[in-house]
């Protein structure tokens, strides 16, 4: 009971003092009205008190992130699952999900219930502009009276993650061919001192050069077989990103997550055409 007076909104104990005022003048005056008067205005507050102190009911809540994983700028569906029973429960609830500032900070709203066992859910979307892992939550949960003399908060203390990732840019018609590509003066090409087994063949392909079938080796296996010296090799990159923090113009808008981003687009870019990339 006591916890529960303690939850009193600043209407209700704008009604007690305002009730106490009230009989103690009617008393002083000898004015039984005012006396009722302020009488009713303490009761409701206390009603309230009560009712809320002794209804047994059941909150339960789980929330749900989609996609748990994005680029940032990217919206993300936040789903949450609320359920009740028992008496106290019905109502309007007042809901107040904790966020980080980079995430907009909390987000509130109301929620209506109907009945002693209910299910209502609610959805928010918020759009992260800033890589980096982040919880979403606890949840809060208010349950007050109709006459909003009393609000009664519950915690959940389960979060839940979400992982922003650096902002991927496309870089266009950048050249990264890949494997075995043939694009002017950038085609890869095995040298006299590449790897061991540069001078073997294998089986032709529909597509490869003529001027490259191995004769000698068709002739014994009686399949057309050509050389790998021109065959472009499996090509490789390898992108460096200074994470010195002198190097970098500092603040939320520094030159340390531009180039967090543009090694990021490299990496996509080479890596999403064929080459084994490698981030330092």
């Amino acid at each position: 009971m006591r916890s529960t007076l303690g939850a009193l909104t600043s209407r209700g104990r704008a009604f007690l003092a305002a009730g106490t005022t009230v009989v103690l003048g009617g008393m002083f005056l000898g004015l039984d009205l005012l006396v009722r008067i302020g009488a009713l205005a303490l009761a409701l507050p206390l009603l309230a008190v009560i009712a809320v102190a002794h209804s047994r009911s059941t909150v339960g809540a789980s929330r749900e992130v989609s996609p748990a994983r994005v680029p940032a700028g990217t919206d993300v569906d936040v789903s949450l699952d609320l359920s009740g029973r028992g008496r106290g429960t019905s109502g309007t609830l007042l809901l107040e999900d904790r966020l980080p500032d980079a995430l907009g900070g909390d987000r509130r709203f109301a929620v209506d219930t109907v009945g002693a066992r209910w299910q209502c859910p609610a959805r928010y979307r918020l759009v992260p502009r800033r890589r980096g892992f982040y919880s979403l939550g606890p949840l809060s949960v208010r349950v007050g009276d109709p006459f909003g003399f009393l609000s009664v908060r519950k915690t959940f203390h389960t979060t839940t993650p979400l992982v922003v990732t650096p902002t991927i840019h496309p870089l266009g018609r950048l050249w990264a061919g890949g494997v075995g590509t043939e694009q002017g003066e950038h085609r890869v090409r095995l040298g006299s001192n590449g790897r061991p087994d540069d001078a073997s063949v294998r089986e032709y392909r529909i597509g490869d050069d003529l001027r490259r079938i191995h004769w000698r080796t068709t002739a014994r296996t009686g399949e057309l077989m050509v050389r790998r010296e021109e065959e472009g090799r499996h090509a490789d990159v390898t992108v460096y990103l200074d994470t010195r923090r002198h190097v970098h113009r500092p603040g939320s808008d520094g030159s340390f997550e531009w180039a967090v981003s543009a090694a990021a687009s490299v990496v996509a870019h080479f890596a999403g055409n064929g080459w084994d990339v490698r981030l330092i």
